[in-house]
């Protein structure tokens, strides 16, 4: 499974996409990649009381000559070696964590990321948010008023659609500029640029 890997080409391919949408339109992007869109603590307490609960099941059954204290030492070395494999190791968290999960959650993130980073402030409310959550592979595609109501419901579907379908394949980095290449052109038709339209949100993707 590929993951996004975020470095100076990228920041910079993604600047020069964001320029070419707003050159050509009114719409004002953000890309914001975040490493997780939540710290998603429940599933490690979870997996915490699986590996707890295992112990004590294993020791009923097949070591009965330990004492309470040694299953309950025994019990808690597992938790504790299971925090530290689901904490420090993003595939297990991601493998743990359910899929309608993590989607929910990657769009909680992504509200939060429009009204934290001021998306909606635009004057003719045109701002987009295009929220990556690295851990959890999902990618929100979240236009303000102007822009939903200036794109047609079926070009916002497949915008949605293909935003979503980011991390599905090997390519994150590709699919991620060719869905900004989709926006750029669905933009440039739909919502074309103004005399008066000047740069209200930054260019470079934001990292949080």
């Amino acid at each position: 499974m590929t993951t996004l890997r975020v470095d100076e080409r990228l920041r910079g391919d993604i600047v020069a996409a964001v320029q070419r949408i707003e050159k050509a339109s009114a719409a004002e992007v953000v890309v914001t990649i975040v490493p997780r869109s939540a710290r998603h603590w429940d599933v490690t307490l979870a997996a915490a009381l699986a590996a707890v609960f295992t112990v004590q099941v294993v020791a009923a059954a097949l070591l009965g000559d330990l004492t309470a204290l040694d299953v309950a030492l025994d019990a808690g070395a597992a938790a504790l070696l299971v925090v530290a494999l689901v904490r420090g190791l993003p595939p297990v968290q991601r493998l743990l964590l359910p899929g309608r999960v993590a989607a929910r959650r990657a769009e909680l993130g992504a509200e939060s990321a429009f009204c934290r980073q001021g998306v909606f402030r635009t004057r003719r409310h045109t701002g987009v948010l295009v929220y990556l959550a690295i851990l959890e592979r999902r990618a929100v595609f979240l236009p303000d008023d102007g822009v939903s109501r200036a794109l047609p419901p079926a070009a916002l579907a497949t915008l949605r659609t293909q935003a979503s379908a980011i991390f599905a394949g090997r390519d994150p980095r590709g699919a991620l500029l060719a869905f900004l290449e989709a926006l750029a052109r669905a933009t440039a038709r739909h919502l074309p640029c103004t005399a008066d339209d000047v740069n209200e949100l930054p260019d470079a993707p934001v990292m949080s």
